[in-house]
């Protein structure tokens, strides 16, 4: 990785018996800071609070760069010939895999601020902005090209008057909007 450059991980777990996935571990981002050339990455996945049954797990891998990305099966005791390692633990939380998009704020009413969380089930260029009551552009949250999952911002109205608010998420061809309340 040289750069600006990056890889994103993501871990599901699937099941044997159909193939759906039941769950998603959380996303890894490794950039040119968090991984060197030979370093290796060790991922222990702990899944205690499973239901019983046959899994399986599937690495998804995301990038623009023209890379060979190798896995490998191998389980060591100890590690005396890796010199570099970064070991990252994964645990199961039970949340289930992303079907529907969402888009929700907390607290509702706010003073000055408040997180505003969505969730993507695909890919997609992401706007999310924010209106006055009347309809008028007040802020671009975000505007950019975002892969599957959960994520969360924070909206702060401290320049603002209160009253009422809207925000909008706009996403491959789902839209959808919330009002909020500012309350100074």
């Amino acid at each position: 990785l040289q750069g600006n450059d990056k890889v994103d991980f993501a871990i599901e777990l699937v099941s044997a018996s159909d193939n759906k996935t039941v769950g998603r571990f959380r996303e890894m981002n490794y950039d040119k800071k968090s991984v060197s050339d030979s370093s290796t990455i060790e991922i222990k996945v702990d899944c205690n609070g499973l239901k019983a049954g046959e899994y399986y797990l599937r690495l998804v891998a995301e990038t623009e760069l023209d890379v060979e990305l190798n896995i490998t099966d191998v389980q060591y005791e100890e590690y005396p010939e890796l010199k570099k390692m970064q070991q990252d633990e994964l645990r199961f939380d039970g949340t289930e895999a992303i079907d529907d998009y969402e888009l929700q704020n907390y607290p509702n009413p706010f003073n000055p601020t408040t997180i505003i969380k969505y969730q993507l089930p695909k890919d997609g260029f992401v706007t999310l902005k924010v209106y006055d009551i009347l309809g008028k552009e007040i802020k671009t949250l975000v505007n950019e090209y975002k892969p599957s999952g959960r994520y969360e911002i924070t909206f702060d109205g401290s320049s603002l008057a209160s009253g009422v608010y809207v925000y909008k998420l706009d996403v491959n061809n789902f839209s959808t909007s919330r009002k909020f309340i500012l309350m100074k």
